[in-house]
């Protein structure tokens, strides 16, 4: 008679580390750089923040701290098409929008010895707003 034996799993917690730009999130995984690409108009302010989700995409309850503070660096146009500003503990940073032009900013953030990283594009238009869509905004705490 054969006996087939089933392989023992077994649960590690996993962290999933995620990027919040405008209410959309970006999951940032280990030695691979996600590259998000964002249009905004003359006049708006993106803050960006940084949010740890566990295996299922809900908040971590227990705090997640990083190995060294997050670092945010920003490859401003020439002009200059806009300001940034990163938090003092490095887990935000606010882009305001000054003029038309493209800028990009990257984001590094060690967790648990592994390195997260990601790049954002920023396109800034003149161009008036028009209204396109609504979207429903959810806050999970």
């Amino acid at each position: 008679m054969f006996h087939h034996r089933h392989p023992h799993w077994y649960h590690h917690p996993h962290l999933r580390v995620f990027l919040s730009v405008n209410n959309y999130l970006y999951e940032l995984n280990p030695n691979k750089r996600i590259h998000i690409m964002e249009q905004l108009t003359v006049g708006h302010t993106d803050t960006m923040s940084i949010q740890y989700l566990d295996t299922t995409g809900n908040p971590m309850l227990t705090t997640v701290t990083p190995d060294s503070p997050p670092t945010w660096t920003d490859t401003p146009a020439t002009p200059p098409v806009d300001t940034f500003v990163v938090s003092a503990d490095g887990t935000s940073a606010v882009l305001t929008a000054t003029a038309a032009g493209t800028d990009s900013i990257n984001l590094s953030v060690t967790v648990a010895g592994k390195v997260y990283t990601a790049t954002q594009s920023v396109t800034i238009s003149a161009a008036p707003q028009v209204l396109g869509s609504v979207t429903i905004v959810n806050t999970v705490v």
